[in-house]
This record gives structure tokens, C-alpha cells and sequence, in this order.
């Protein structure tokens, strides 16, 4: 008997008669992708909502966002990537590739030329008035050298495939080409939720485009171990995540201009060890705002000197300054003439109608055509505004129709195309949208093209007016890999690289905020840890006496979180009331998820250091509590208690990410230390809130088992008691644990063991005076702790003895911050940095 036929789904059952990439005019699969489709086929609606939900699910643990880039706009919004990929024919992806390398080849020789000879204009090839009016030609650049000639080795370009099947180039992208990202994480999120899928088609793999463009950057220097820098506006950027995600998978620091400066024609990188020179800078933000010396005032800090060290050619910037000259759209119409003019050859590709508004006559076509054209400024919004903002009104709806009359020499027209369609799941069925595509070329000695690229599909049937790439949803582009190629090689005059290259510091701010970030996390934990020891002892069921004995254990730990409960001398009438804000209350800059967000905030600006792992677990603790904290005010104490044991496994597993997925170096010790210290601290200041004087006087004696039990408790501590004295617990003993033992790990003197021994490894064979001095002071307090007598502690009256050594403890802080983070010691002898020229 024949096995009976799994059941299959017809999803497309009601799916538009239209001309579809992916399906026939008869509302069948393309023949090369039967596969595919009858693999989905064997997926209902749910279980593909399911899909579907998991992708957006895994975007926002990984903050992952995407925003409207192409004029500079900010437009976040939740990763809407479809569980359907789009999947280009091999055939077709051949002749793609053939046509955006011969434009990217003869746009970067337009690059050279224009900065250099400007035989493209003497020869009266493009009118030259749209090239020197060009707000993004920088004369002072002229000359400027690049390695090997290349100026633009890394381009994107915008294509739209129209109805009839043809592919026409939309825009250039040679500055600084944005959504390599984009589409690598695509791949990865898709394989991960919907690996069926793959199993269908031989997908070209994306993988190797990042090791590609690492040796591209490399190639920039002739060093065979150049110090390659990635720099960025910060993570403010609407980029951020693609900058982040492109430092960390090259294995490059990612850089603002505040960390780098110029001295005596050469950059550095400021790190904790002090100055390192840097060969190479990955660009990621526009030539104007580079260098406030070569351009005058900027919006951006920019580094200050840095075209003079390009000049030299002691660094090299990919994209090379000035590059932008590409990126204007009123040059579109000429793309024919610049291809033919340097490659001597007919486009491949063609290019959308453009008509350049400069020309009286084009401005008028495009004027008496209006309701079928896309008006375009000459490049994007953030370039035009810096340059244009007082005359051209570029806000609020973005209506171009006033400008067109008035500075008409600023706009370019496009006709509407009518886009090819894709299907795509949403709402639970499968409907046809429109796709564009970004594509991405590497000009190396053999220039590779991203396989599949970008692209972008619109969530509604009808698009707005303006035809642009960067719009709606997202799909993973698949190339069929008999179709593509991707061996590259990228070694034009350099050496091959060693064995092992040279190890380069961590930036100053990226050892600063990991820091802050372990401080952040270790108060967090610590804080609501401590808060659900103490909701277990069910403050509500407890009679006045008891709750007098253990109100000063409670407002201990609440003093160790804010300052201000000082002022609570006795228990207020509704303790859940003071818990909640100091869990939940984000305007409390100690409570819980102040710290929580604090943390987040801290890692996000340095994503490119720390790990997906421990980035999604951080992110995932950040995710759990804002949910908790949509109704703060009507959390009961048992729910409370829940979001604090939450927050204390999930800060567990952030903490166990870092161990298990970091690499052990200085990033890592520098989290370690700041969660040390902080620990160190908070121990200090619950033991100060409760036995120093002003506890004394508040508490009396607390020589009861079950207080003290309470108390170790709270400070993760009673199996360290028990297994330490083998008795009942009395309070000078308590002391003696929470002070002196080497191996408890809440203990004051093992968190400055081990903060010690993190500093150690961060200079290990090194002699460095500062450093040596910090060393020193963390042996006298780590020997201080150790010796303290409980009994001077608790009979004093003179002098607070633990708010001294906590004093010292904080002070400690300033130590780092010097020694790390400012170097301020760097100037406390003749005014000068040493320079780590190599």
C-alpha cells in the first residue's frame, strides 16, 4: 500500500494573478523554486505566525532595529524580516554582478578624477557646474591620496527590477555605504527560525563578505598588522547597529572622535595603556563632519587634523574623504557617460530616468509630470539640511513641491516605476508587496558582490510617493551559489599577515563603560537579591516586636540603595510602597531597573566589544522588567518578590554569558572590577547602615539567632558562616566573615582580592608606576579589612570605623578613573603623553 502523502496547505490559493518574482502569471512557482514552496506548503498559518513571531521575538532580545537611512532620517521600528526569503535567479544573479562591478569601478575612477586631473570636465563630458556646485566636492581635498587609487573600495546601489523583468539602477551609494548589517543578520535570524527553508536551495553563503571586507581594510596599509579603527558618531546614530555589528564581526575597535586625536601628523587611539598609533580608519560618518580643521565648523566633534594625516599618508580612510561627490543624484543621468568615459564600455545596467532640476528644460517636464515623478533632493536630508537648512524647509512632511519652485538646482525627479512584486507573510496570509534592492560591491584586486544583498519590501499594497529603497519589511536575498561568486583576494603591495598579529588596548571609554556597565549589573543584583531575602520574611504577617527587631536590617539594605531612606527612622505604615520604588521606580537613579537600564544603556554603546550572547541576555533582564513595570502601583509583595528573583537569575545569567562567551582580556577584567568594587561597597554599606553608630543607636543589640540569620541571609553569606564557625551565629563573628575571609565571595577582603588580581592581569609584565601605586593601595585595604577587631567596631562611639574603610573602598574609583579612564596621572610630570609610536 503506497505511503500516504503528507498533508500540504495551499497558502496561495487567493494570491494576486500578478506579475510575481516568485510565481507565474498563472499563480503557480517559479520551476526553480518548487521546492521551496511545497516545503512551506507543509506549514499552516500557525505554525508560520509562530515563525514569523520567533523572528521578531530574537530581534528585539537582540536589539536589533532598523531606520529610514537613505536621508538620514530616524525611523526605528521593530526588525520586520519575512519568513519568506526572496530568491534571485542564478542566471540573472550573474549578469547583477557584472553590471554593479563595472559601476562601482568606473564611479571610484570618477572619484579619482574629480579629486585629481578632472579630465571628465575639461573634456566636457558631464556639465561641470553639477560637480563644483556640489555641496559634497571639497576642494581642499584635492590631491588627497588613496591607497592604490581605490576611493571608494566599499559601494552599495540601489536597484528596482521594473514589471517587464528589467533591472535599473535607483541610486549610488560611495560614501558610506549603510546595510551589509542589515543583511547578514537577516541570514542568520532565518536560519535559525525557519532552517526547513534552506534545505531547498543551494543558498550563495554571506558569511565570507565579512572576511573579505577585513582584508579590503587591511590592504589600506602597508603594514602587515595594521591598527584598523572603525569610526562612528556614537550609539545616538540611527546606524549604530549596523556600525556595531560590522566592528565586531571585522574583530576592529569601534571609535567616536572624542578617542582619537592627532599628534605630530599621525592618529591615536587613546586606551588604557595610553596612546596607539592607528593605520587605518573604517568611515562611518560623512566628510564634512571629519575634521573641523579641514572643513571649518560641524555639527560633529570630528578629529582635528586628520586630512592632514591622510595627506601624509600616515592613515588611510576607507571610504576615502570626500567620496560623496558619487552620491549626488543629479549625476544619475550621466551614469551612462561616466561608465562609457572610464571603462569604455556600454552599462550593463541601466539607470532610472533622472531629470536634474538645474536644467530649466528637465525642471520643466518634471513640473508638468509631477503626479508621476519622485522628487529627490541631490543628496540625503542630513547632507542638504547642514548645508541648505536655512533655505530649504526639509521637515515635517517632506513635501518638495515648494522647494521645486524656489531652488530647483536642489532636486532631482525620477519617474515612478512600477516595482516587481514578492509575496510576503503578513497577518497571517501571504500577500504581494513590492521589493526593492540594495546591493553591495568590495573593489579589490578581484571585486566580490555580496551575494543577494538587501532588500526591502513595502507592508502596504499602495507605496507613498517617493520611490525609495529603505522602506517597510525586510527579506533575506538568496543567490543560488552556482550563480555567484566569492573568492576575493585583497593584497595589492601588502604583506601577508603573521601568524599572530599584534594585540592592540582597549579605547579608554570602552574600559570605562565596561566598568560601569559590571558596577550597574552588580547593583542591580545585589539590591534585589537583598529586597527578596527580606519580602520572604513576610512583612505583613509580622507582629510590632518583630517588626522592630527587623526593620533595622530593612532599612539597612535600603540606605545601601538610597541615600535619602535615612529619613525612615521607624517602619513606614506600607512597606511594599518604599520596595517598589526601590525595585521599580526608573526616576530612582539605585533602584532596580535604574541599574538594570543603566546597564543596557552602557553595553549598547559598546556592542561591538561584548558578545550577541551576553548582549541578548542583558537585553532579555531589560525586556522582563519594563514589562513588569507597565503597572507599578498595582504589584503586589508576592509579585515583587517574583520580578526580584527574576532579576537575580537573569543578572546570573548575563554575568555567566560574559564568563563563557568573552574574550578573557582587558574588556572582561575591566567588568570584572567594576563588579567587584561594587560589591565591595555595597557589603561596606549595609554592615555601616546596621552595626556604625547610627545603626547602634537605632538598633540597640542584635544578638538574636534569627536576626543574624536574616542578616547573612541577606548578604549571601549564612552557608559560608556555617561551614566557616560551625555554631550559632553572634555578631562579632558575622563581622569577622563579612569583612576578613578570604573566600567568602560577599566578603570585603575577597572582592579585593579578586578586584586586585584582575588588575594584575591588565598589567601583567608591565611596570607602570600609576598601575603599581593602585596595586599598593588595594594590598593596604584588602590587609585593612583583614585585620579590623569587631569589637572596636561595635564599642567605638568616636568615629565610624567601617564608614572610613568604605570611604577608602569608594576612593578607589578615583584611582582607576585616573590611571584608565583620563590618565590624569599622565600629567602630573612634564605635561606630556608619551607617544606609542611603533
Amino acid at each position: 500500500m503506497p505511503r500516504r502523502a503528507a498533508s500540504h496547505r495551499d497558502h496561495f490559493r487567493d494570491y494576486p494573478t500578478i506579475r510575481d518574482e516568485m510565481r507565474t502569471a498563472d499563480n503557480q512557482p517559479r520551476a526553480d523554486l518548487a521546492d521551496l514552496f511545497a516545503t512551506l506548503s507543509r506549514f499552516g498559518s500557525g505554525e508560520l505566525l509562530a515563525r514569523s513571531e520567533r523572528l521578531t521575538r530574537a530581534a528585539r532580545e537582540l536589539g536589533t532595529h532598523y531606520a529610514v537611512v537613505d536621508d538620514q532620517l530616524v525611523d526605528d521600528g521593530e526588525w520586520q524580516l519575512d519568513v519568506l526569503p526572496r530568491v534571485l535567479a542564478a542566471d540573472e544573479w550573474v549578469l547583477l554582478e557584472r553590471g554593479l562591478i563595472q559601476r562601482a569601478r568606473a564611479f571610484n575612477a570618477y572619484i579619482a578624477d574629480i579629486y585629481g586631473p578632472q579630465r571628465i570636465l575639461h573634456e566636457r563630458a558631464i556639465p561641470h557646474e553639477i560637480v563644483l556646485s556640489d555641496p559634497a566636492f571639497h576642494r581642499q581635498l584635492a590631491g588627497l591620496p588613496a591607497p592604490n587609487g581605490s576611493y571608494a573600495p566599499v559601494a552599495a546601489m540601489d536597484l528596482v527590477r521594473d514589471e517587464t523583468g528589467r533591472w535599473h539602477i535607483l541610486e549610488n551609494h560611495f560614501s558610506t555605504p549603510f546595510g551589509i548589517a542589515y543583511a547578514l543578520q537577516s541570514r542568520r535570524m532565518l536560519a535559525q527560525a525557519f532552517p526547513e527553508l534552506f534545505a531547498t536551495v543551494d543558498v550563495a553563503p554571506l558569511a565570507p563578505f565579512t572576511a573579505q571586507l577585513a582584508e579590503l581594510l587591511r590592504a589600506r596599509s602597508p603594514r602587515p598588522n595594521p591598527h584598523t579603527v572603525l569610526l562612528c558618531r556614537g550609539e545616538d546614530n540611527q546606524s549604530y547597529f549596523e556600525e556595531s555589528f560590522l566592528a565586531r564581526s571585522l574583530g576592529i575597535a569601534m571609535v567616536q572622535p572624542g578617542d582619537l586625536l592627532v599628534r605630530e601628523g599621525r592618529v591615536f587611539l587613546k586606551t588604557i595603556r595610553g596612546l596607539e598609533q592607528v593605520d587605518v580608519i573604517y568611515r562611518r560618518i560623512e566628510s564634512s563632519s571629519i575634521d573641523p580643521i579641514a572643513f571649518g565648523s560641524s555639527r560633529f566633534q570630528g578629529v582635528p587634523g586628520l586630512v592632514n594625516c591622510v595627506r601624509k599618508g600616515t592613515v588611510a580612510v576607507v571610504n576615502a574623504v570626500g567620496s560623496g561627490v558619487a552620491d549626488n543624484r543629479a549625476i544619475l543621468r550621466y551614469s551612462d557617460q561616466i561608465i562609457n568615459f572610464y571603462e569604455h564600455e556600454k552599462p550593463l545596467l541601466k539607470t532610472v530616468p533622472t531629470f536634474t532640476c538645474r536644467d530649466r528644460d528637465q525642471a520643466e517636464h518634471v513640473r508638468q509630470n509631477l503626479s508621476s515623478m519622485a522628487l529627490k533632493p541631490i543628496h540625503d536630508l542630513n547632507t542638504m539640511q547642514k548645508y541648505y537648512g536655512k533655505i530649504l524647509d526639509l521637515t515635517g512632511e517632506r513635501d518638495l513641491r515648494p522647494a521645486l519652485a524656489k531652488h530647483p538646482e536642489l532636486l532631482v525627479g525620477q519617474p515612478l516605476l512600477t516595482p516587481s512584486h514578492a509575496p510576503r507573510f503578513q497577518d497571517g496570509e501571504f500577500v504581494s508587496r513590492s521589493v526593492f534592492l540594495r546591493a553591495f560591491v568590495l573593489l579589490g584586486e578581484s571585486p566580490v558582490v555580496l551575494p543577494g544583498g538587501l532588500t526591502r519590501q513595502a507592508l502596504a499594497a499602495k507605496e507613498g510617493p517617493r520611490l525609495t529603497i529603505m522602506m517597510g519589511g525586510i527579506k533575506d536575498t538568496w543567490v543560488p551559489a552556482a550563480g555567484s561568486g566569492t573568492a576575493a583576494t585583497f593584497a595589492p603591495g601588502a604583506a601577508a599577515p603573521e601568524a599572530a598579529g599584534e594585540e592592540f588596548s582597549i579605547g579608554s571609554r570602552v574600559a570605562e563603560t565596561m566598568y560601569w556597565m559590571g558596577r550597574y549589573l552588580e547593583r542591580a543584583e545585589n539590591t534585589a537579591r537583598q529586597l527578596s531575602t527580606l519580602e520572604a520574611l513576610r512583612w505583613d504577617a509580622l507582629g510590632s516586636d518583630a517588626l522592630r527587631l527587623y526593620w533595622p536590617l530593612w532599612r539597612a539594605v535600603a540606605i545601601s540603595t538610597d541615600q535619602s531612606m535615612r529619613s525612615h527612622q521607624t517602619p513606614p505604615p506600607d512597606l511594599a510602597k518604599l520596595t517598589r520604588a526601590l525595585v521599580l521606580n526608573v526616576q530612582q537613579p539605585a533602584s532596580v531597573h535604574a541599574c538594570v537600564r543603566a546597564a543596557i544603556t552602557n553595553a549598547a554603546a559598546i556592542r561591538d566589544i561584548i558578545t550577541p550572547e551576553l548582549w541578548q541576555a542583558l537585553n532579555q533582564l531589560g525586556i522582563k522588567l519594563a514589562d513588569a513595570d507597565k503597572r507599578p502601583q498595582s504589584i503586589s509583595r508576592a509579585r515583587l518578590r517574583e520580578i526580584c528573583q527574576v532579576v537575580v537569575d537573569e543578572a546570573q545569567r548575563v554575568s555567566g554569558a560574559a564568563e563563557r562567551t568573552m574574550l578573557h582580556d582587558e574588556a572582561w577584567q575591566f567588568f570584572r572590577v567594576g563588579g567587584w568594587l561594587e560589591r565591595a561597597i555595597d557589603t561596606l554599606a549595609v554592615l555601616q547602615a546596621l552595626v556604625g553608630p547610627e545603626g547602634r543607636k537605632l538598633l540597640g543589640r542584635i544578638e538574636d539567632e534569627t536576626d543574624l540569620i536574616a542578616l547573612l541571609r541577606v548578604l549571601c553569606s549564612l552557608d559560608a558562616y556555617r561551614r566557616t564557625y560551625r555554631s550559632r551565629a553572634y555578631l562579632d563573628r558575622v563581622i569577622k566573615l563579612m569583612l576578613g575571609h578570604p573566600h567568602n565571595p560577599s566578603g570585603v577582603s575577597h572582592c579585593l582580592q579578586h578586584l586586585r588580581q584582575a588588575l594584575a592581569n591588565l598589567e601583567a609584565h608591565r611596570d607602570v608606576g600609576p598601575a603599581n601605586r593602585l596595586h599598593d593601595e588595594l594590598t593596604r585595604l584588602e590587609e585593612a579589612s583583614h585585620s579590623l577587631d569587631p569589637t572596636n567596631i561595635l564599642t567605638r562611639e568616636d568615629c565610624d570605623v567601617l564608614g572610613e574603610l568604605r570611604q577608602q573602598v569608594e576612593g578607589l574609583h578615583t584611582r582607576l578613573e585616573d590611571t584608565y579612564f583620563s590618565h590624569q596621572h599622565a600629567y602630573t610630570t612634564d605635561g606630556q603623553i608619551t607617544l606609542a609610536f611603533r
